[in-house]
């Protein structure tokens, strides 16, 4: 029942046009998810669970797929930008796979069976919440959002856009496309809700680890982060025994998250003056490029654009890191960011230094490749994508926009 549970969620790739909540939010997921988690759960099942497959045979299959995606991108898109799109796709798959196979081999490796308590009612009792919160948002009137306002103008030194109730329920709550995905899983929980009794702390700890993993299954750096951080923070807790309602708050965790707050409202004057300079041309060149890239590193490591960011980059200005986590998790987001770091550090740290969940468990090789993956990534395929586009950036007629043409790519190579 577990693993339809967490396969379910992807058959919801082929109705991503249907609209959840009318007008607020559209399905986040697309058929790479779905085979993503097909791939997951064979990469526990054989890589690691039975060892049956090789790392040479997986990666053969990479590779073939890799090839099979680029003879259909030639049919269907100009040959040029064929392979990058196939490789952008290809990495995109692993990634994804990567991240389901941490999260089954992390239900393999508990004593709680996690996947059983994430059928439980918790699931859409959260959905059902962040609705009305979106519902409460839309409707409330401009004048009883000045506070949150004057956050809006202060990060983006504008007031454009406030005026939408769409753009201030965002930074309250995030983006939807997180909540989206769990309103489907709702829906295979509905049932349960009748069924399932249980103590508070039951339907707490349930909720808790939908959350977390839904958010590790997301496609954007910061919902894997915070996801995975979320888990390992709950596999701590169940290896002790502790329920998960007595876990008392971490001072150093909450003065570190505080110090990110100061951070952010001392950077962000800051880099509002080097967006403006570089929006209107005023950095030109090399200068141009090394920003565009340091920006990118500064965003790619906390918020994760994804592996369409060369795109976003060039259709529009960077982003601070913490902007973009603000618009992708709202404002209550960014506090738990802060924190989970905080405490998956501690707890990271414990983990590996005691030996708490055993250096030759299969959550522990999950642990240290999910960080790996990650630091690679951000390190060396980020400022690869970011990188190479920016090198043949076209002016449009927009002074605002910028083009990026793989057919002069392939030109100048020639």
């Amino acid at each position: 029942m577990g693993t339809v549970v967490v396969v379910a969620p992807f058959f919801a790739s082929f109705f991503r046009t249907q609209q959840v909540v009318p007008g607020v939010a559209n399905i986040g997921l697309t058929p790479v998810d779905f085979v993503a988690g097909a791939l997951g759960i064979v990469l526990v099942r054989y890589v690691i669970a039975e060892g049956t497959i090789t790392v040479s045979k997986m990666s053969t299959y990479f590779f073939g797929f890799l090839l099979l995606l680029i003879g259909w991108h030639v049919v269907r898109i100009e040959p040029a930008e064929a392979p990058l799109r196939s490789i952008t796709l290809a990495l995109q798959l692993v990634r994804n796979a990567l991240l389901v196979g941490c999260v089954l081999v992390f239900t393999r490796s508990t004593d709680v069976p996690v996947i059983n308590r994430l059928v439980s009612g918790g699931t859409a009792v959260i959905g059902a919440l962040t609705v009305v919160l979106w519902m409460i948002a839309d409707t409330y009137s401009t004048e009883l959002w000045e506070p949150l306002g004057a956050f809006h103008i202060m990060l983006t030194g504008t007031k454009k856009g406030f005026d939408q109730p769409l753009i201030r329920s965002q930074w309250l709550v995030g983006d939807p496309n997180f909540y989206s995905i769990l309103l489907v899983v709702g829906l295979f929980c509905a049932v349960e809700i009748a069924i399932r009794r249980g103590r508070r702390q039951y339907y707490v700890e349930a909720a808790v680890i939908a959350v977390a993993l839904f958010l590790t299954l997301s496609r954007t750096g910061i919902g894997a982060m915070l996801g995975a951080g979320t888990l390992a923070l709950i596999a701590s807790v169940q290896r002790k025994n502790q329920d998960i309602l007595s876990i008392r708050p971490d001072w150093k965790a909450v003065l570190t998250a505080v110090v990110g707050v100061l951070g952010l409202l001392l950077t962000t004057p800051v880099y509002r003056v080097v967006r403006d300079r570089m929006q209107f041309g005023l950095f030109s060149g090399r200068l141009r490029l090394w920003g565009e890239l340091l920006s990118s590193l500064n965003g790619g490591i906390v918020a994760g654009h994804g592996l369409r960011s060369a795109e976003i980059l060039l259709g529009r200005y960077v982003h601070n890191s913490y902007i973009s986590l603000l618009y992708q998790t709202g404002v209550v987001g960014l506090g738990m960011y802060l924190f989970t770091v905080a405490v998956v550090l501690k707890y990271g740290v414990e983990m590996i230094s005691k030996d708490t969940l055993g250096a030759k468990t299969p959550w522990f090789y999950a642990f240290i490749a999910l960080g790996a993956f990650h630091l690679g990534y951000t390190y060396v395929y980020m400022p690869l994508a970011w990188l190479v586009p920016a090198l043949v950036l076209v002016r449009t007629q927009d002074e605002r926009t910028w083009k990026l043409s793989l057919s002069e790519v392939v030109a100048r190579m020639r």
